[in-house]
């Protein structure tokens, strides 16, 4: 009995972790995320990544009493194939980092794999190219020209607010370059206060046709309505950006035969089809959601065109489509 509560003490301290020494290329664990210290920049490794052909990041750990690495030597070598300076000590730590890059990764059958070219620019500090392909489902959106939504309707010289949540170094710049270069509008950049994978714009100025513009012309899937009057009050329109990658939001498809041609016209929202239980009521394609995911109905229904909205504020983080199609 002594032996394991010496035992459990001890791995009680270690979980603690020993002092980080910040003057070294490291790799950091903060609660649950990984986060690499080298030279000058901070480097996010999200779960799920791949450091070899059949190890992810979160492989590396254990959790016994608190987290600890298994092999620490194993680890810092694996990490060093992509860090050319590197990697000297691994910690457990409480301090997470105010601004992060997120480790490019590309898709090989299924598993993502640290993209070792697109982090060598990054860590050369030739982010501007790298960033901007890290990954063109998620991370980093496109604005769509004026001419190719509601030309009647301009964005001229209206101000937008770009606050960056995702952690991607000059993010908010690149949005706002391409809002002014795309929508003729002013904007202001800046990081946003915390991390968020869900994205969200607030609305103080813009009429209906000119915000129905302007969030169907941003290429993010997942953006919600956020009412916050004291936010950036002076511009017309905010927008705080997240990681679309990262977003859990269900898309619930409810049918009256259990199968229906809407899963492919909204297969990038991964939708789950399920046979509805009262068919007889279902006519056409209603689309229903939350007030807070107007956004996202709205994008939706630009995929299903012929489909109709319909308020429900029971839902939470989903929206549900009947249809009889």
């Amino acid at each position: 009995m002594k032996k394991i509560i010496i035992t459990l003490a001890m791995l009680s301290v270690f979980a603690c972790g020993k002092e980080e020494d910040k003057s070294v290329n490291r790799l950091a664990y903060v609660d649950g995320n990984y986060y690499v210290y080298y030279d000058n920049e901070v480097v996010e490794i999200t779960r799920g990544s791949y450091i070899t052909k059949d190890k992810k990041i979160e492989d590396y750990f254990f959790n016994f009493f608190g987290a600890h690495v298994k092999d620490e030597k194993l680890l810092i070598s694996d990490l060093s194939k992509y860090f050319p300076h590197s990697i000297q000590d691994v910690v457990i730590s409480k301090n997470r980092p105010d601004t992060v890059v997120e480790v490019p990764t590309m898709d090989l059958d299924g598993k993502y794999i640290i993209d070792s070219i697109k982090l060598a620019n990054i860590l050369s500090g030739e982010d501007g190219k790298a960033l901007l392909i890290v990954d063109n489902t998620s991370d980093i959106v496109e604005i769509k020209p004026s001419n190719q939504i509601d030309p009647e309707v301009s964005l001229e010289g209206k101000t937008v607010d770009v606050l960056n949540a995702n952690g991607i170094n000059g993010f908010a710049k690149k949005l706002g370059e391409a809002f002014k270069n795309n929508l003729d509008m002013n904007y202001n950049a800046d990081n946003y206060g915390s991390r968020s994978d869900m994205s969200y714009v607030v609305n103080h100025k813009l009429n209906e046709d000119e915000f129905l513009k302007f969030v169907n012309s941003i290429g993010l899937k997942y953006i919600k309505i956020k009412e916050d009057p004291s936010l950036r009050p002076d511009a017309d329109v905010v927008i705080i950006t997240g990681n679309d990658k990262k977003v859990k939001y269900a898309v619930n498809i409810y049918s009256t035969t259990g199968v229906s041609e809407l899963k492919d016209q909204l297969s990038e929202y991964t939708p789950k089809i399920y046979k509805a239980k009262e068919s007889s009521t279902i006519v056409g394609v209603t689309i229903k959601y939350n007030p807070e995911d107007f956004v996202i109905a709205h994008k939706l229904l630009s995929l299903v065109p012929s489909a109709r909205l319909e308020k429900d504020s029971s839902l939470e983080n989903k929206i549900v489509i009947t249809t009889n199609r």
